[in-house]
């Protein structure tokens, strides 16, 4: 943390002076996050809802992992059964990493954005406890074995290369 001056306050004909140290840092920045949750095997950080790049239930799996609220990703409709089968995977987001925790349903991502070209940035992950249990901006999720086969945990900042690239083809088409 950076200091600025020091402050000095007249009361009544006194010169008063406050020591102390005022933070010059932006909030958001200061906040620690050591990676992001990401698709599994490194796919690109795109989430195509724009294109027809989704046919089937198995492909449209990992984007509804990030969004329940999704009816269709690309040409992928979902049906009733595809999503109870989905929700019932993980939706809880917990105040503690502990089952016994209070918890709330999880329906999107806060920290999940889609660009009108489709990019996705993705949601920061703050802390790790053990192998199931990462923290994100809204609590504690419990990650089962079948989110791995979807999912992964990503150190560092997400790869924002290929975006220039997604942006223009997604403008230009």
């Amino acid at each position: 943390m950076r200091c600025k001056g020091i402050k000095r306050i007249l009361i009544a004909g006194m010169a008063l002076v406050l020591l102390g140290c005022q933070s010059t840092e932006n909030k958001e920045a200061s906040v620690e996050f050591e990676g992001f949750i990401g698709f599994k095997q490194s796919k690109p950080w795109a989430i195509t809802f724009n294109d027809c790049t989704v046919y089937r239930f198995s492909d449209a799996k990992l984007y509804y992992w990030f969004d329940r609220s999704l009816n269709k990703v690309s040409c992928y409709q979902f049906s009733e059964a595809d999503k109870s089968e989905l929700v019932g995977i993980f939706n809880k987001i917990y105040q503690m990493p502990s089952l016994t925790a209070p918890a709330k349903n999880f329906i999107r991502f806060e920290q999940l954005d889609i660009s009108s070209s489709g990019w996705g940035v993705f949601p920061k992950v703050f802390e790790r406890q053990g192998d199931h249990w990462i923290r994100v901006q809204e609590g504690w999720i419990y990650l089962q074995k079948a989110d791995f086969a979807l999912i992964e945990v990503y150190q560092g900042q997400q790869d924002m290369k290929l975006k220039a690239n997604h942006d223009s083809y997604y403008n230009n088409h």
